[in-house]
């Protein structure tokens, strides 16, 4: 029997929230009813797809783990952002009690052969990893780790809703998010360190600066 592992991420992006990097450990065959099933990257799917296929996912897998990186962990880092990601790779692998045979990673890094380095500063990893671009489209395995990753971050959108209102989608492109920070921006949920957070509080400073004049 062949044991192989997705892993992707969900909420690398956006200015509110955290990133989630889950990882999905399936048998070989169980690949095929994945792909029958329509299990892909998760951003091609709606809300409530991604919700009936992580049932059927778990229902598959042998394990599965998640990782959320919190906004004060992102935004008090002393590397780049793939090499956060690379460290959180490895704590994720080191979760994992069943043998791994192949890791499939959707790459994050120009080049998989740097990505996989750096992951292998962190772990000792023995099994065969392949890490390519949109391996999510590619890769069932992937597809579904992707799914995993977004549907956990969308439950912490809805908690935070629950507690602050309505959020949008919580990338800087969405006037709903923008809407959001202006009057949130020092709530912990947001990551300080993203130029659309740095961009506001300046404005809100120097708003300040001329209502002294």
């Amino acid at each position: 029997m062949k044991y192989i592992l997705g892993i992707d991420e969900a909420g690398r992006g956006p200015v509110v929230g955290p990133m989630v990097i889950a990882g999905v450990l399936l048998e070989k065959a169980s690949e095929r009813k994945l792909k029958r099933l329509g299990v892909r990257d998760s951003k091609m799917l709606s809300p409530a797809r991604r919700r009936e296929l992580r049932k059927k996912i778990l229902d598959e897998a042998v394990e599965f783990h998640c990782i959320s990186i919190s906004p004060h962990r992102i935004d008090s880092r002393k590397v780049s952002l793939n090499e956060l990601e690379a460290q959180v790779i490895a704590e994720l692998l080191k979760k994992f009690r069943h043998r791994i045979d192949h890791i499939y990673i959707d790459l994050p890094d120009p080049s998989a052969e740097s990505f996989i380095n750096r992951i292998k500063k962190y772990i000792d990893v023995k099994s065969k990893i392949t890490a390519e671009h949109k391996a999510d489209l590619k890769y069932p395995v992937v597809g579904a780790a992707s799914i995993i990753a977004k549907t956990e971050r969308d439950k912490r959108i809805k908690e935070y809703e629950k507690k602050y209102g309505k959020i949008g989608s919580g990338y800087p492109s969405d006037p709903r998010t923008i809407k959001f920070l202006k009057k949130n921006i020092n709530l912990p949920i947001i990551r300080k360190s993203w130029s659309t957070t740095q961009r506001l509080k300046e404005k809100g400073r120097q708003r300040k600066i001329e209502d002294w004049f």
